[in-house]
């Protein structure tokens, strides 16, 4: 899907959004490490940057209106692809509810190219989470 999306969007300016009004639910396509991806619009955070999460990817990322394209129908209908998960019983040290960013840096470069195993513990529907405990065979 990632190579037709390339190809549908390499010349995309006339798939613009520019000047027209997005809102907070709005599907459509953003860039990202040079390629285009489906994303939702979460928030509209002034009138020129948007905050969006891409649905096949599972990144969150702030993004100038202006970058953002329309979804075309034929990649409308496509099932996300990236789930959200977390880990179970892991939380940041200290009192902090969040991970600093050199955590978050050890952890991808600790997993990145590796083959995980997640198993899931619980599901809360409430925020659409899979709280999983993850399991790795070989060696870090």
């Amino acid at each position: 899907m990632f190579s037709l999306c390339r190809l549908f969007y390499a010349n995309s300016d006339h798939l613009a959004l520019t000047g027209l009004p997005v809102k907070k639910g709005l599907f459509c396509v953003a860039p990202y490490l040079d390629k285009w991806h489906r994303a939702v619009i979460l928030d509209v955070k002034s009138p020129t940057e948007v905050l969006v999460f891409l649905i096949d990817f599972g990144t969150y990322l702030k993004v100038s209106k202006n970058e953002l394209r329309f979804l075309h129908e034929s990649f409308a209908s496509i099932p996300r692809l990236a789930l959200r998960a977390a880990l179970h019983d892991i939380t940041p040290s200290g009192s902090s509810d969040k991970f600093s960013a050199a955590a978050n840096r050890l952890f991808l470069t600790l997993t990145a190219d590796k083959d995980l195993l997640a198993h899931v513990k619980e599901v809360d529907l409430s925020v659409r989470t899979l709280w999983t405990w993850v399991t790795f065979s070989g060696s870090f």
